[in-house]
């Protein structure tokens, strides 16, 4: 049965919201946590407004037929989401509120908005949340060399998402390594035998983060404004391990790496680790509640900005990965799009 009963109520935490919204539901079918199973779950619950698509092309299509809902479940990671967003923003229509279902390899986004596991239980939680009166909030986008997503980096990162996709994504193992391939296990597998040694052996790489045609500002430790930074001027220059902007606060799996990110008004976070791979490992720990400070730490809030590197690297967009380059360039995009918050 399609969630629009109006008279029907959910409990979540102690609000109790009515059931005011119809619910579209897109998944992405090549995503890791997207099974048959859930698949028919989502069915079962939406009918013919459940969209499961494959390519680029099959999520384009489904946007343009999504446009009128009230709110619309993504099933998939933080590239599916982003694709999704842009691909709804591009119809030029109202863009229904989102919200991230937690079935993807990362879900940096999923963390922002506070989804449930992707377990039959999880599913079924989030769907009566995007159904409910529950209140959106909009959704600050950046462009990445013509690209719509809520974060990007280069580094650290972006090896660790090169690696997991040769190591995992790439390999299609079956049965009992199949099953490891997804989840957690698969993201320490892929840590421990290729990221962390290269971690530990390789020295810091170089890049210079460029303010384009907007002004930036570099933050003090409780995101205040400290020096504001003419257009043209070099927010920083030096040593590297990693170097991201992004407009909310997770780097996947409860990382708090952004944490002033979602309460700037008309701009994104950048932060640049300059820690030593021995260095970024002792922080790991201290890294996922938002307080770590570190002098090697460096946090910006800006609008239109150029990352320079000194030789050819990957980087990502939501999780997707673009290059080799030696330049890419940020922008904040004019649009927003409604979604669901944790609360």
């Amino acid at each position: 049965m399609l969630l629009a009963a109006q008279s029907c109520l959910h409990r979540r935490g102690s609000i109790v919201a009515a059931v005011t919204r119809l619910v579209a539901v897109l998944v992405n079918r090549n995503a890791q946590g997207v099974t048959e199973a859930s698949i028919a779950q989502l069915r079962d619950a939406v009918g013919d407004r459940l969209y499961v698509t494959e390519t680029l092309d099959d999520a384009t299509a489904a946007a343009h037929e999504i446009i009128g809902v009230g709110a619309l479940a993504i099933g998939g990671g933080d590239g599916t989401f982003r694709r999704a967003a842009a691909d709804l923003v591009a119809t030029g229509g109202r863009v229904p509120v989102l919200l991230p279902l937690r079935l993807g390899t990362g879900n940096a986004i999923a963390d922002v908005s506070g989804s449930s596991r992707g377990d039959r239980a999880g599913l079924a939680k989030d769907l009566a949340r995007a159904a409910s009166d529950e209140p959106a909030r909009p959704l600050k986008l950046i462009d990445v060399d013509g690209e719509s997503t809520h974060f990007t980096g280069v580094g650290l990162d972006a090896d660790y998402a090169v690696d997991f996709r040769t190591l995992m994504k790439d390999r299609n193992y079956g049965g009992v390594l199949g099953k490891l391939s997804r989840g957690v296990p698969g993201l320490v597998v892929t840590a421990m035998v290729r990221t962390v040694p290269r971690l530990l052996a390789r020295p810091l790489r170089h890049v210079r983060v460029v303010a384009l045609d907007e002004p930036a500002w570099r933050l003090h430790d409780d995101g205040s404004p400290d020096v504001r930074l003419a257009p043209g001027a070099t927010l920083y220059e030096g040593p590297f391990s990693i170097a991201a902007a992004s407009t909310i606060h997770s780097y996947a799996h409860g990382m708090n790496f952004f944490p002033h990110a979602e309460a700037m008004t008309g701009a994104f976070q950048i932060r640049i680790s300059a820690l030593t791979g021995v260095e970024t490992l002792v922080a790991l720990p201290r890294s996922f509640d938002g307080t770590f400070r570190h002098p090697k730490l460096h946090d910006f809030a800006a609008r239109a900005v150029a990352f320079e590197l000194a030789e050819p690297a990957r980087y990502h967009v939501g999780g997707d990965l673009y290059g080799p380059a030696t330049k890419f360039t940020v922008r904040l995009r004019p649009a927003t799009v409604p979604m669901l918050f944790r609360a």
